[in-house]
């Protein structure tokens, strides 16, 4: 996968703004890949079983804070 020339440009300007250095066009694309095969991990759907279990915790805080 490669990303667009846009994609990098704006990826390295946000690295810059928040990191303070600046990446090379490979650079820029390497750390961009990364990021984005992470997050594709993190955001997954919560399963039914551990979504019902999050909302109950929610309630039992909701119901201690009263």
């Amino acid at each position: 996968m490669r990303l667009s020339e846009k994609a990098i440009t704006s990826f390295q300007r946000l690295y810059k703004d928040k990191c303070g250095v600046l990446l090379s066009d490979d650079e820029a694309q390497s750390l961009a890949l990364k990021e984005l095969k992470r997050f594709a991990v993190i955001y997954q759907p919560i399963p039914k079983k551990d979504s019902d279990f999050l909302n109950n915790l929610k309630n039992i805080n909701n119901n201690s804070i009263k």
